[in-house]
């Protein structure tokens, strides 16, 4: 934002303030200059001795501060300091600053009592401090479905609504008697086979009917499912199929293909459910053995550079799905979109809660299918991220039946939060966790006064704090580390025990045994929630996906003629515009770089929504005075879209490639494109080409799926696929 720009900052409490009393019509001053918050050191007062005049200093209060906070010591006569604060009440309340005060005499005492002591191991929070963060951070009793399955707390529906439609997908339904026949069929299938307790069973399914089949199936059988997208590269899939030891894969005839070679043996849905009937098989319901037994492996971005499995277990998943079903009512749960990918623990909320509660799955590629959906009338309640649901207030695709919006996976903006109640939706919650952590730690509802936007409280069952280096709770409005606890953190990262160990710590609140897993965001607590501040380290988000940039950056390290690398992400959090930005430095003999044979590279490693949008060549990376690279520099960098294949590009030919062109500038910001060029080389990413796929059908009157951009990206094949679909009528 404003470093980058140049500009000042924006005028905000700092860490840790009160709300101030500025009333509604009093203006405010201008910032202060230079910097905002001074700690300085004055001497002690001392008689001066004029002819027969005595002078001393005297206080003089002149009811202005000369900056946001002044912290001003003093040392005594005999050692003793005396500590003042000044500060602008504009931006801090009297009780705030007289907590600040408390907290630094408490912090000195503890020096003065043990110098020796690391900083960190001096709390900081005393008695009242711990009892007002304890009770912000439990979430209170884990909600009773009457199982410790999954799989059973899901298909108990059945037994009550079993004529009910339980997942609707492209017009085509399937009830939750049929649902759970399919289920057992399958469960039943899978165990044939030889499928057992924490089996791993990759499914890489097209969004249909059988998608929840398959998953419900896996876990009935006693396994634990592992998605994989068919549209990743080659490679990463099969590191994930061989880092998760993956004993087979359920697929469809159309994702089949996608994985010959792997060495993993493929099977479908109807190939086992067939078998199964065939044979007269049933489950066993011995494969199920610990509530604590894996229940799916989710893959998410590597900080080394390998992506890391983590394993969530039933107990685990089962306590978030019945908060769902005890937060939201029955009204809401009647039609969800399921629109978030496998490889996402949102699904984890979008296919089960509603199915625990008797509801319907609707089923969709993206949630920017939502206008035209064959059942959209269903759907009462929608979940994506901020920057989906930007994108879909974008196209106008609001369904008249949505009352409920749950928004979670990147940072809310205040400006999106007000788009979304202007739509009239009658409850909007907001949701912030992590996947190890079993997707969800805290929820906050939200209110169209256009309040503060927090993360709000934890989940039932779960707890949160926020902490010091030392893992100790700090005080209310101190930042720190956020970590969560309870019954929803997960067993940790698949065969890799040193770097479990190093997140997944002692849990000194809970039972022997149990931990609690340091998530490396930065927040504090208030009384409005737990508030939200980034990261501490250099993992980011980008529409919901989790990427750690240092796995972007050894991808593009590993290519010929890459000397060195940075990656950084441009634009506002939660923004649809944010994107993922690579400079590079070439070197070596491989001859000249581009961003065409650098981008090409990173497709066969890395899937579409990590490979940066824009690349930046430079001679030579920004380094600090001692030497260090300097990111701030290379943020402040301009960063412009890619410009097609310039003169030497053949212009669109006829109406259609002409149309398309026009759509591809206006969306991705260029002036020229030519009908060679590719939708992502150009700058474009998987929600751009859902929004710009969602565009051009309407403009068409046509259904191109959303497919075909991944399958061929280039303008003149796109457009050919729409002449095609204009011809079939």
């Amino acid at each position: 934002g404003w470093r980058r720009r140049g500009a000042r900052p924006p005028r905000r409490p700092p860490p840790g303030s009160g709300r101030g009393g500025r009333g509604p019509g009093r203006p405010r001053r201008p910032p202060t200059p230079l910097f905002q918050v001074m700690l300085g050191d004055q001497p002690a007062d001392a008689a001066v001795e004029l002819d027969g005049v005595t002078a001393r200093t005297v206080p003089l209060a002149t009811g202005t501060a000369k900056f946001d906070l002044s912290v001003l010591t003093e040392t005594l006569p005999g050692g003793a300091v005396r500590l003042g604060i000044e500060y602008d009440a504009e931006l801090f309340d009297a009780a705030t600053v007289q907590r600040l005060a408390d907290r630094t005499a408490r912090l000195a005492a503890a020096v003065v009592a043990a110098p020796d002591r690391p900083l960190p191991f001096v709390p900081l929070a005393d008695a009242a401090d711990l009892a007002v963060v304890d009770g912000w951070g439990d979430g209170g009793p884990v909600p009773d479905l009457g199982t410790v399955w999954l799989h059973e707390a899901v298909l108990a529906a059945a037994s009550h609504v079993p004529d009910r439609v339980a997942v609707a997908a492209a017009g085509v339904s399937l009830t939750y008697r049929a649902l759970r026949r399919r289920v057992e069929l399958l469960a039943a299938g899978l165990q044939a086979r030889g499928i057992g307790a924490e089996d791993r069973v990759a499914i890489c399914h097209a969004r249909t009917v059988d998608l929840p089949v398959a998953m419900l199936g896996v876990l009935a059988a006693g396994a634990a499912y592992l998605p994989v997208r068919d549209n990743d590269p080659p490679e990463r899939r099969a590191g994930m199929l061989q880092d998760a030891e993956a004993r087979l894969v359920l697929a469809d005839a159309e994702t089949a293909s996608w994985l010959d070679g792997y060495g993993v043996p493929v099977v479908s849905v109807d190939e086992l459910v067939a078998a199964a009937e065939r044979d007269g098989a049933a489950v066993d319901p011995a494969r199920l053995v610990d509530p604590r037994q894996l229940a799916y492996v989710l893959y998410t971005s590597g900080s080394t550079g390998r992506p890391k499995g983590v394993g969530v277990t039933h107990e685990g998943a089962l306590m978030r799905i019945g908060w769902g079903v005890a937060a939201f009512c029955r009204h809401e749960l009647a039609g969800l979109v399921a629109a978030t990918s496998l490889v996402f623990d949102l699904s984890l909320f979008e296919l089960f809660t509603p199915l625990a509660a008797g509801g319907t799955v609707v089923l969709a590629e993206s949630v920017l299918d939502l206008p035209t959906l064959p059942d959209r009338d269903r759907v009462t309640m929608v979940t994506t991220v901020p920057s989906g649901m930007a994108a879909l207030l974008d196209i106008d695709g609001w369904p008249a039946t949505v009352h409920t919006v749950g928004l979670g996976g990147e940072a809310l903006p205040q400006q999106l939060a007000r788009r979304v109640w202007e739509r009239g939706p009658r409850r909007v919650v907001n949701l912030y966790g992590t996947t190890e952590d079993s997707f969800c730690s805290t929820w906050v509802e939200l209110h169209p006064d256009g309040g503060p936007i927090t993360a709000g409280r934890p989940l039932p069952g779960s707890r949160v704090a926020v902490v010091n280096a030392a893992l100790l709770p700090v005080p209310p409005g101190v930042p720190g580390e956020i970590v969560s606890a309870g019954a929803g953190v997960s067993r940790g990262y698949l065969g890799r025990p040193g770097l479990t160990a190093g997140v997944y710590v002692p849990d000194p609140a809970g039972p022997p045994g149990h931990r609690q897993y340091r998530t490396g965001d930065r927040g504090r607590w208030t009384e409005a929630g737990l508030e939200v501040a980034g990261r501490l380290d250099h993992q980011v988000k980008i529409r919901g996906h989790r990427i750690e940039l240092g796995e972007v950056e050894a991808a593009i390290a590993a290519v010929p003629g890459v000397a060195e690398t940075v990656a950084l992400v441009d634009g506002a959090p939660g923004g649809a515009a944010r994107r993922l930005v690579a400079f590079v430095r070439p070197g070596g003999e491989h001859g000249a770089l581009d961003a065409a044979a650098v981008r090409a590279a990173l497709r066969r490693r890395l899937p579409d929504y990590m490979v940066p949008a824009a690349f930046v060549f430079l001679d030579a990376m920004p380094r600090t005075p001692s030497g260090k690279l300097d990111r701030a520099a290379l943020a402040a960098l301009p960063v412009t879209a890619a410009e097609g294949a310039a003169a030497t590009g053949e212009a669109p030919r006829g109406a259609t490639e002409t149309a398309v062109a026009l759509v591809w500038q206006d969306m991705i910001g260029l002036t020229r494109v030519t009908r060679d060029d590719r939708f992502f080389e150009l700058g474009g990413d998987s929600l751009l080409a859902a929004r710009m796929t969602t565009r051009v059908n309407d403009r068409f009157g046509v259904a191109v799926p959303l497919r075909q951009i991944f399958d061929d990206d280039r303008l003149a094949a796109f457009a050919r696929r729409i002449d095609e679909g204009l011809r079939a009528g």
